[in-house]
């Protein structure tokens, strides 16, 4: 067992290096922040890093104890992204009640929610170098905390299925995390103090694209729900976006399958897997799951 459980740990750092998306547990981390990983196996998030109660803000996140800037930082974001409303506040409650650790990436490198460790990492916010929160920084939580979402409604892919429904599984929930994201970024464009964060999506060389897209399907229709179907949509529409998670899926399903210790899996997804996906925070179902792209017939 207790090899096992080296390796599930080892597995899980190599993981949260990459890209991973989603894994749920119920139960909120304790004081001693050790946590349930989504095989039901303990982990201590001091193996993962042993200054986490400095850089890591836990659940329950309103009574997170204060004990350096950069707890302050991530607190700021998660407050930031609340106040889109009913969107923003149930992304943060989502995560909150998953148990979900948001931390600093020690090294500073990347934005990810690490699968296995059930942590939202976040770039850019690491001790006092952070004096203020940007808006690349606010958008990119959005990104990732609807991953949080994802994973409690258990759009999680283990290795008994395919490396192509992995990967489908992969490409999917990246597009919905973009979609709300856009969302949530067009219903803050009247925040005072972050006016230009819609500014800042639209020229972004990597998403660019895709709020030009909810964009104009906001000014033709005034829909929210076609809006971030059409946000969904145009994330497939990138090959070069595609070529990236793809590369990215397989390194992920390797490690998954080495974890396991099994061969690949062969099994097709649940016809109903990505129903509940692409619910909103009002209940409504923006339709993702019965578009093409989702449904891999756009070959």
């Amino acid at each position: 067992m207790r090899s096992y459980l080296l390796r599930v740990f080892v597995v899980q750092i190599a993981l949260s290096i990459l890209i991973p998306f989603g894994a749920f547990t119920a139960e909120p981390f304790s004081s001693s922040a050790v946590h349930k990983n989504i095989f039901g196996q303990t982990v201590e998030l001091k193996l993962w890093n042993p200054n986490f109660d400095k850089i890591c803000v836990l659940s329950p996140y309103q009574k997170q104890e204060i004990n350096d800037p950069t707890q302050e930082n991530i607190l700021k974001i998660l407050s930031f992204v609340a106040r889109s409303g009913d969107l923003g506040q149930k992304l943060v409650k989502d995560a909150d009640l998953a148990g979900a650790a948001i931390c600093a990436d020690p090294l500073n490198r990347s934005n990810r929610f690490a699968v296995y460790l059930n942590l939202l990492a976040l770039k850019g916010v690491l001790g006092e170098d952070s004096k203020h929160v940007g808006t690349s920084s606010l958008i990119v939580a959005a990104h990732e905390l609807r991953h949080v979402f994802q994973a409690s409604r258990g759009i999680v892919v283990t290795g008994r299925y395919s490396l192509e429904e992995y990967t489908r599984r992969s490409f999917a929930a990246e597009a919905d995390a973009t979609a709300v994201a856009m969302l949530w970024a067009w219903q803050m464009k009247s925040e005072k103090n972050i006016s230009a964060l819609w500014r800042t999506v639209l020229s972004s060389r990597k998403n660019g694209d895709i709020a030009l897209a909810f964009e104009q399907e906001m000014k033709n229709s005034k829909d929210i729900v076609k809006a971030t179907r059409k946000a969904f949509q145009q994330w497939y529409k990138s090959d070069a976006r595609k070529a990236h998670y793809t590369k990215n899926a397989k390194m992920n399903y390797a490690l998954v399958l080495k974890m396991e210790g099994t061969p690949p899996g062969t099994e097709s997804l649940p016809e109903n897997f990505f129903d509940q996906m692409c619910e909103l925070s009002d209940g409504i179902n923006y339709g993702c799951h019965l578009t093409q792209e989702i449904l891999n017939q756009d070959k």
